[in-house]
């Protein structure tokens, strides 16, 4: 694995593993889903909400089926990287069945005029409570293929897939 791409696959494991205790679980994924319905102002129990904490659980469940070795219900550093080595990279299919569901609830709930399209601004809020992201104008170039300005959930789902199973992707995570 690259010095790179590992780099890369660090700091996402960073941002999934919210609560800082060195391993992500279920409960950070839980908390991922919270802090992106509050930046969207997204009020829980709502349909959109209820769709993105099951894709949260989905993601989780897919994400721990392919690295947590040890089935403790935690997945380490150590299991994401080697995960991320022998099972993503190269493997866009596998890893698009994971995200899928996830990527389409985020943009379902960041979109707030329903037009399934996500703006830069709700974009920017989405990604400030993932984590991810730096200045506004880096986040949609490599997301935006058809250069709208808005981002669809089969571009995040495409840019998704290249960041996680291409090690010369070189843009920001876009989940």
């Amino acid at each position: 694995m690259s010095d790179e791409y590992q780099s890369r696959l660090t700091a996402r494991f960073d941002a999934l593993d919210r609560d800082g205790d060195g391993a992500v679980t279920f409960e950070d994924f839980a908390a991922l889903a919270s802090a992106v319905l509050d930046a969207v102002g997204e009020p829980v129990g709502t349909d959109r909400a209820r769709a993105l904490s099951k894709a949260a659980w989905s993601f989780y469940k897919g994400l721990a089926l392919n690295t947590d070795v040890d089935r403790d219900g935690q997945i380490t550093r150590e299991e994401f990287l080697l995960a991320a080595d022998v099972s993503l990279r190269g493997n866009p299919e596998g890893f698009e069945r994971v995200v899928r569901p996830w990527a389409e609830a985020v943009v379902a709930v960041a979109d707030r005029d329903g037009d399934g399209r996500v703006s830069r601004a709700e974009w920017v809020a989405v990604l400030a409570a993932m984590w991810l992201g730096g200045p506004a104008g880096e986040d949609l170039p490599g997301l935006d293929a058809d250069e709208d300005g808005r981002i669809t959930a089969r571009e995040l789902l495409d840019a998704a897939v290249r960041f996680y199973t291409d090690p010369r992707a070189v843009y920001a995570a876009p989940v």
